[in-house]
């Protein structure tokens, strides 16, 4: 992934969600998962982070630019994320 600002980026995924399990699949097949952090929401403590930020749609890949602080981003389901993963190859 061309990631020339050293954004970090985590997905919030359920281990028994289909567009979870698509999304980790598809981050697989592009070679990026040494570049994603993948947390899980069955585990209670990621859980209390996504209601903390108030996020509500799984799969959540977040874009976090530790540089610019409004140019965070947040990609929601598959779909999306998708488009953004491929368009950044």
């Amino acid at each position: 992934m061309n990631n020339p600002q050293s954004n970090v980026f985590v997905l919030f995924a359920r281990s028994n969600d289909q567009q979870s399990h698509k999304t980790i699949e598809l981050i697989k097949e592009l070679g990026e998962e040494g570049n994603i952090s993948l947390l899980n929401l069955n585990e209670g403590w990621v859980y209390v982070i996504f209601q903390e930020m108030e996020l509500t749609e799984v799969p959540t890949l977040l874009i976090l630019d530790p540089i610019n602080e409004d140019g965070s981003k947040e990609m929601l389901g598959y779909s999306a994320i998708r488009t953004y993963l491929e368009g950044v190859r």
